[in-house]
Parts: C-alpha cells; structure tokens; sequence
C-alpha cells in the first residue's frame, strides 16, 4: 500500500514495509512564518518538548532558525523548520497550509564520511554544514533549508533522543541535471532529473 501527499514543491509517497521503521523529516515555511507556523501546528497536535527546558519551540542560532517536532503514527519524527531569509513572502495572520514550501530535510543512517562523499561525487552535492566521519555529529549536505542529513547508526533524533535507524529511502531532487547514487549497499536511492 501506498500514500501520496504532494505539499509545495514536494511528492511524498509513503509506501508501507515490513516491521517498525520511523524516519527524520523535516518541512520547510517560509523564514518569516516561524512563530505563526508552530503555533499552527501546536493547535493540531502536542509538539514534542525539549527534554532540558520542556519548551515545544526550538531556536537555532547559527542557521537563524525555529523548529518544533511532533510525531506522527508510524513513530517518525516530524520537524517543521523555518529559516530567515529562504521563501519568505511578507504573509501576516495564521498559516495557512498551501504556505508549506516542501521538504526541507531526510535523515540518512550510516556511514556519514561514505555518502557524503558518493553524494558530492554522483550528484554534486556538498557538505554545507555540520561534520562527517566524527561519531555522534551529523553531515548536512545540499543547501540551505534543503538537506539531506547524514546521520550515524544510533544517534539520538533531536527533541526525543530516539536512536537513529537506517530504513530505505529514495530521494528524486530537481533541477541538478541528471544523476543517480546508491548509499548503504542500495538502502537509499538519491537522484536527479531536470
């Protein structure tokens, strides 16, 4: 069985598979529609809380960022993100769902310095933040407010601290012309076509 949702510029298929796998994704709004976002979300279902402040709104610094998580059935971990300065259009008032850009984040599990480097080399994407190779940190790569986050077996997920697990995943990026990577042994499928 499977699911399509398309929300802004993205096509999420959801196909259902053996066992319990639980994923981290992140969608992104506009940079000027942070506070009005997660109060959206905070109205429709309980946002996860950081564990040392039990606050349901996250602020990151170094990226001018704000963030909440809930989870949805399956156990995944959903973020909505804003970031200052991408996408933003001036809208006052609370959000209205068709302002969701699309997604901003897919965690990838396993050998970080590996993908990261089959990643720039197959499809021209680079490293833009963060570190690989060094246990417990993550790898972003891609651009700003558009990432895959490259994470090792066993991390803990922000805000739960749930350990990451490697389950399938294919990405289709556009406008990187045409190219194609395998990741893991074939569990992540990253490609692009104009």
């Amino acid at each position: 069985a499977s699911l399509e949702v398309r929300f802004g510029e993205t096509l999420l298929e959801l196909v259902g598979s053996e066992g319990r796998p639980f994923y981290h994704v992140a969608a992104l709004v506009p940079g000027d529609r942070g506070a009005a976002a997660i109060d959206w979300l905070a109205e429709r279902v309980p946002l996860l809380p950081d564990p040392e402040t039990g606050e349901g709104r996250f602020s990151f610094e170094s990226w001018s960022a704000r963030a909440c998580y809930v989870h949805d059935p399956a156990g995944t971990i959903l973020e909505l993100i804003s970031l200052a300065g991408i996408e933003e259009r001036g809208a006052r008032g609370p959000l209205s769902p068709r302002e969701l850009v699309g997604l901003s984040e897919v965690g990838l599990v396993g050998d970080t310095a590996a993908m990261a480097a089959r990643l720039e080399h197959d499809v021209g994407l680079e490293l833009w933040d963060g570190v690989v190779g060094v246990p417990g940190r993550l790898g972003f790569v891609g651009e700003r407010g558009r990432s895959l986050i490259l994470c090792p077996p066993a991390r803990g997920w922000l805000p739960t601290g749930r350990p990451a697990e490697p389950h399938p995943v294919e990405v289709t990026l556009s406008g990187t012309g045409r190219s194609e990577t395998l990741l893991e042994g074939g569990r992540y499928r990253i490609s692009s076509g104009d």
